[in-house]
């Protein structure tokens, strides 16, 4: 009897070992997908005329989708709608990553999106705009539109109109790293 007794309690003891070690592993396992998730969030927002491109990228991919079914392709008209089809994430989809607030704005048969700063900084901060061109334009101190200066360009890079700014995340600046010596 004593024998039988001692093996339950021993099995008892390895499942409760293999759970409570299951629950450590999972936890760090979150843990690190955080941790991932935010230094990829880093790199796909830091710069505004990037995350412009994607919005504009989620714009095409949600035409394509034909969400209604009516045989018409149509853009979304809000951030939230490219959201609900998978095209951005919730984050994006919130409006403001980055240091700078994004919002969709639908035109008569097109759309365009605008980047303004959320905390602006002078009249050095830099506002941002594009429209189904893929064209970023840009103005210093105000809000940027169609007639602005163009500062990227999809088939070009940046055209040098303004010095590219320092990227920005969460009101701390991204610097690089310096190249090994």
């Amino acid at each position: 009897m004593p024998t039988n007794r001692s093996g339950q309690r021993q099995r008892i003891q390895a499942y409760v070992a293999l759970g409570v070690g299951l629950c450590v592993a999972m936890t760090l396992l979150w843990a690190v997908e955080s941790f991932v998730d935010r230094k990829r969030e880093v790199t796909l927002y830091a710069h505004p005329h990037k995350t412009l491109e994607l919005l504009g990228a989620a714009q095409v991919r949600f035409l394509r989708q034909d969400r209604d079914q009516d045989g018409a392709r149509d853009f979304a008209a809000s951030l939230q709608e490219l959201e609900e089809a998978g095209c951005i994430t919730p984050r994006l989809a919130a409006g403001e990553v980055g240091n700078y607030r994004y919002e969709l704005l639908p035109l008569s048969g097109g759309y365009a999106f605008s980047a303004v700063p959320v905390a602006p900084v002078g009249t050095q901060t830099l506002y941002y705009y594009m429209d189904q061109t893929f064209q970023v334009r840009a103005e210093q101190g105000r809000p940027a539109g169609p007639e602005s200066v163009v500062y990227y360009d999809p088939h070009e890079g940046l055209t040098g109109a303004y010095p590219p700014q320092p990227p920005t995340i969460e009101s701390k600046v991204i610097k690089p790293k310096a190249p090994p010596q």
